[in-house]
């Protein structure tokens, strides 16, 4: 016999279990916990380098290049990017969703202290920092005018 036939055929049997199914789901409503606000952690980590009086072509060349090539390295990786301006090198590192972000920022600082032998002398020390999305800014206000 198929299950429609017994549903069709047995009209008691099929509003008991409809009425066991939506009590159930009545019961265990309330208990579904959902946060507004949950804590998300993203495994991305940031290295942040600063060489004094360097223009952006040769953070590039000499700090960025060197991290980035034994940063790539590194498994679990799924994006690595790299901005350069004045004085400031900022390596970005996301990893894969499964990777611990405290792991992952324990083998960036690794992988960092074996490359400051190919770094200049005058850097300062990296700092390797775990991505907040708690502490990113809500909103961002900026002012613009004409100087004279």
């Amino acid at each position: 016999m198929s299950p429609i036939r017994t549903f069709i055929t047995r009209p008691v049997f099929t509003g008991m279990l409809t009425l066991v199914i939506v009590v159930f789901g009545l019961v265990a409503y309330p208990k579904i916990g959902v946060d507004q606000m949950p804590e998300v952690e993203f495994p991305i980590v940031t290295v942040t380098t600063v060489l004094p009086g360097a223009d952006p072509e040769s953070i590039e060349r000499n700090v960025t290049k060197p991290l980035e090539e034994a940063l790539n390295t590194l498994s679990g990786l799924d994006t690595l990017r790299s901005v350069n301006v004045d004085n400031v090198s900022m390596v970005i590192i996301r990893f894969d969703l499964e990777r611990k972000v405290d792991v992952a920022a324990q083998d960036v600082r690794d992988k960092v202290q074996a490359t400051l032998s190919r770094l200049p002398r005058e850097i300062q020390t990296p700092v390797v920092q775990k991505f907040d999305i708690g502490a990113a800014p809500v909103a961002t206000l900026a002012f613009s005018a004409p100087v004279s």
